[in-house]
């Protein structure tokens, strides 16, 4: 703007040596292309009109065309990293009674982005599979028949829950799998791939997807989205073309990544034996809920009425399932992963568990590391979770018990620390850093709003942006579309500024001040609740389902029914 200013003052002075008037921008001349404009310079007094000047830099590419403003590409870009869409940045700019383009041009300008915005995050995760290459090396870790073997994990994340619903067909329409590796402490994304179902000219001239010109599918709505076993198979063959095999494989129990290893070891593409671990995150959730589901004697719970031992099984099930986790988790550092000696040592825990709820804590000292077996210092009396004087009526304790509720407790503990179950928690793994990806994912592809045309390209985009934080996705979008940040420009300290806060607020969350912060936080939500509990409050400020709706008496409730 500066240099035309100088340009036009001096053609005006030149031209028309004599003439006093003022120059001005004409609103009839200028043009408005995105966030940029084009302007002319007029005087108010004489004849004089300047030529078009374009107040913005434009992104350089080859062939025929208006080049696009680097303005314009940067805020699309930016946009893929956020829940936002086109609309959202519209209510946004024109709330600061500010001019924007309307919601097709920004379409416009983000279908553009696709192809770099993709090439950018495949050159990341090669990027990323170098360093893991770099750092199995530096370990002394070779090569299998030119195969660098690696732990990981994966996961897939929907745009919509996968369950019933009412119209027919899949709820879920979208999905992204992902794999990270567990050899360096990043843990970044080095493989993905991304399934859409969705079309937007195929839903309206009721086309077969996706064998049409312009399709936005690349997945037929026949074929199942949760086909976690086919979307695994594809990022592991990817791997393979960099000679990267996941050999020891994470994943939650309801994955069929396992299976796709092993046929890929079957064909001998994997040259050793695949191996299958759980995640101890989703375990011990899973563990959470067989416990509170299980059926116990009425009076295996203290309780008088069964609203109070239904209460009692619900923090019970928190606490046995937090006790198993952490006496494995103890045992597993102490052993240093040792896993004939871990076993060893939890095949007699599992006594001293029973023992301890019902008060005997005489085995806690020898067989549990988790309880201090002391009168005022043992696990019940430090629990978030249940009272200090809580305690089971629990059977016979000895192997051969047949008492049903201490068989079942016994099978209950066995689901997560028996000798089978311990195999398969051998690297005490978990899928965390996936799950981590899988918010980035929804940070870009969110559940409450569907991306039918650009749902590949911000998978892409959260790809990037989980493996080098969202300050550095930035710089990598625009260095990519041709609209670099400036070095050492005011944007280029506030993003390093972001960059810094966003590494204290990550450092932080892993201190030891920051986990005992949230272990208080939740014995603290679980006093109010019980306080809550405890007093008398009113039936009708209590929320209940249906209390407008008429009630309608069913047979099964008439007294001749309940007699038969």
């Amino acid at each position: 703007m500066q240099d035309m200013w100088n340009e036009v003052t001096k053609e005006h002075r030149h031209l028309h040596p004599e003439c006093d008037g003022d120059l001005y921008w004409p609103e009839d001349l200028e043009e408005r292309r995105g966030f940029v404009w084009a302007e002319h310079a007029k005087c108010n007094v004489c004849t004089y009109t300047s030529k078009k000047y374009k107040l913005y830099e434009e992104v350089e590419r080859t062939g025929p065309g208006r080049r696009a403003a680097s303005v314009n590409v940067a805020v699309a870009a930016a946009l893929t990293t956020t829940r936002a869409g086109p609309d959202d940045m519209r209510r946004i700019m024109l709330a600061s009674n500010t001019p924007v383009p309307c919601t097709s041009t920004m379409q416009e300008h983000t279908e553009h982005l696709a192809e770099p915005v993709i090439e950018a995050a495949e050159q990341d995760m090669s990027e990323k599979r170098d360093i893991v290459k770099t750092v199995m090396i530096k370990r002394g870790q070779g090569t299998t028949e030119g195969q660098f073997e690696i732990a990981g994990e994966g996961d897939g994340v929907f745009n919509n829950r996968q369950g019933a619903r009412d119209t027919p067909g899949q709820s879920g329409t979208q999905v992204s799998y992902i794999n990270v590796e567990n050899v360096t402490q990043n843990k970044f994304a080095i493989a993905h791939t991304h399934k859409n179902q969705l079309c937007h000219i195929g839903s309206r001239d009721n086309l077969d997807c996706p064998n049409h010109p312009g399709c936005t599918a690349n997945l037929s709505r026949e074929h199942t989205i949760g086909d976690e076993e086919s979307w695994a198979k594809e990022c592991l063959e990817d791997l393979l073309k960099d000679n990267i095999a996941i050999t020891h494989m994470t994943t939650d129990g309801d994955s069929g990544a396992h299976r796709a290893a092993n046929k890929l070891h079957e064909k001998g593409e994997y040259k050793s034996k695949p191996s299958a671990y759980l995640d101890t995150r989703h375990l011990a959730s899973t563990h959470r809920t067989k416990i509170r589901n299980a059926k116990f004697s009425k009076d295996f719970f203290p309780g008088r009425l069964k609203a109070d031992k239904d209460y009692a099984q619900k923090h019970f099930s928190n606490d046995l399932a937090k006790r198993c986790e952490i006496e494995y988790s103890l045992c597993f550092h102490k052993h240093s992963g040792n896993m004939r000696l871990i076993k060893s040592d939890l095949s007699h825990t599992k006594y001293a568990i029973l023992k301890c709820y019902q008060g005997d804590h005489s085995d806690c000292k020898l067989h549990s590391m988790a309880c201090k077996g002391r009168r005022n210092a043992n696990w019940i009396k430090t629990s978030a979770y249940i009272d200090a004087d809580f305690r089971l009526n629990v059977g016979d304790l000895q192997v051969n018990a047949t008492d049903h509720d201490s068989t079942l407790l016994m099978q209950l503990i066995d689901f997560r620390i028996s000798g089978k179950m311990l195999d398969k928690q051998a690297l005490k793994s978990n899928t965390q850093a996936v799950e981590a990806y899988n918010h980035t994912q929804r940070s870009c592809n969110p559940q409450g709003k569907t991306f039918s045309r650009h749902s590949h390209l911000r998978s892409k985009v959260a790809i990037i942006k989980a493996n080098n934080g969202a300050p550095a996705t930035i710089h990598k979008l625009c260095k990519q579309l041709g609209s670099p940040i400036v070095p050492g420009s005011s944007v280029a300290k506030s993003l390093l500024s972001m960059e810094k806060y966003e590494k204290r607020q990550k450092d932080y969350k892993k201190t030891g001040k920051a986990k005992a912060s949230r272990i208080r936080a939740i014995a603290r939500a679980y006093r109010v609740h019980a306080r809550v509990k405890q007093s008398k409050v009113a039936k009708s400020t209590l929320y209940k389902k249906g209390l407008l709706l008429p009630k309608i008496k069913c047979l099964t409730d008439h007294t001749y029914f309940k007699c038969m």
